[in-house]
């Protein structure tokens, strides 16, 4: 599951994405209780609005950020297309105990898996599987972790 915010996460199985709410017994101990299965990211945004989240900004504008920023770059050829021409960008964020200024992926490693296991590639990449696209994504993970940085 992918952490949306402290209270909302977001998982998949292999046909849905799944909106969960994070709940905390008196005792501690945490739950998570399945909020609904949408198709795209834009239905997961809905759901969230329709929620009455609408007071946390961040959420929004990230999830607005990810769902405007693959709309403009459509259509897609292919999985490697998307990566390429969505998943790399960066945007700058600022690290609120630090002060530090990094780049950061506007598209998260975990959403792009989640939308690999919802099957938003099924209609580009129709001669793989998702386990395929999946394993192809996580070769270019590999390859990212081993190059050095200055």
């Amino acid at each position: 599951m992918e952490k949306i915010t402290e209270k909302y996460y977001l998982g998949s199985n292999s046909k849905n994405l799944i909106l969960y709410e994070r709940k905390i017994s008196e005792s501690g101990n945490e739950t998570y209780k399945k909020i609904g299965y949408y198709m795209t990211i834009e239905a997961v945004y809905n759901a969230l609005l329709e929620k009455e989240i609408k007071d946390d900004c961040a959420l929004i504008k990230n999830i607005e950020k990810m769902v405007e920023l693959i709309k403009e770059n459509r259509p897609y050829i292919s999985f490697m297309d998307f990566y390429n021409r969505v998943a790399i960008q960066k945007k700058e964020t600022v690290n609120e105990e630090t002060g530090k200024i990094t780049k950061k992926s506007i598209i998260s490693n975990k959403a792009i898996e989640m939308l690999i296991k919802a099957g938003c590639f099924d209609k580009i990449e129709k001669d793989k599987t998702r386990d395929e696209i999946l394993l192809q994504f996580c070769s270019i993970l590999a390859k990212t972790k081993n190059k050095l940085t200055t």
